[in-house]
């Protein structure tokens, strides 16, 4: 569902098509024929989107790829939908309940690291200004500096940099590597952004017993768009020492 979203953002569709594929999506959410297999009860009964844009794909929430299509959603000025409010509410819930940190995995099986969905919560976020959620970034911004502390790993604190760039706080100056490590540590980094998630379509205990053991699971990496991820962290930085 993100794939798209994000396709049609980058490709610059004109907004009929960007609308007619507001309406295609309605028929890929969570409803009483094809219900959501979450570990988080709370989600259950909420019409959220999939994360997957497909008719035989069974209906799994990812709270990163309900960011990205909001963010479609709201860089077109696409009127909301139930989809749309049902999707919020999940990523409200989930970081009311900070199912973010301790439940990383279930609620964000593509993108299952505390640092990753902040940078999808942080890029919504920068579309369009959503108040239930500018009421959570001061908790969202202390999360970020939390896992800064916690991580060595150069590419997630570039991805944790520019999170709190886009919610406009500076965050603790980052050293970039000498020219001679920037293959190992940005492009060769062992941080994956991406990661297919097999788990996640099972049911609960074999989605528990299997995520446990992290079985499944592919990770993806890709040079380039680290090098991206860099580029966008000094854009967003030169930008904030100007102002």
């Amino acid at each position: 569902m993100d794939c798209t979203a994000l396709s049609l953002l980058a490709l610059g569709a004109n907004d009929s098509t960007a609308e007619s594929i507001h309406v295609l999506m309605q028929a890929f959410v969570n409803n009483s024929s094809k219900t959501v297999r979450s570990v988080i009860p709370a989600f259950d009964t909420l019409g959220a989107y999939s994360t997957w844009f497909g008719i035989k794909f069974p209906v799994v929430f990812d709270m990163s790829v309900l960011c990205n299509v909001l963010a479609f959603v709201n860089a077109y000025n696409l009127p909301w939908k139930k989809a749309d409010s049902a999707s919020l509410e999940v990523i409200v819930k989930t970081i009311q309940n900070d199912y973010h940190i301790s439940k990383p995995v279930y609620v964000s099986p593509v993108y299952p690291k505390t640092s990753l969905i902040l940078y999808h919560i942080a890029r919504l976020m920068n579309v369009k200004k959503i108040p239930q959620l500018e009421s959570l970034k001061i908790k969202l911004v202390a999360d970020a500096a939390r896992e800064l502390l916690l991580t060595d790993n150069f590419m997630e604190k570039v991805i944790l940099n520019i999170a709190m760039l886009k919610w406009g706080y500076r965050p603790p100056d980052l050293i970039l590597p000498a020219s001679r490590e920037i293959v190992k540590k940005v492009e060769h980094n062992n941080f994956s952004f991406f990661i297919a998630n097999l788990p996640s379509y099972f049911k609960d205990f074999l989605k528990l017993l299997a995520t446990k053991k992290h079985l499944g699971f592919y990770n993806y990496f890709c040079p380039a768009f680290n090098d991206a991820l860099l580029l966008e962290y000094l854009v967003l930085k030169r930008r904030w020492l100007l102002n």
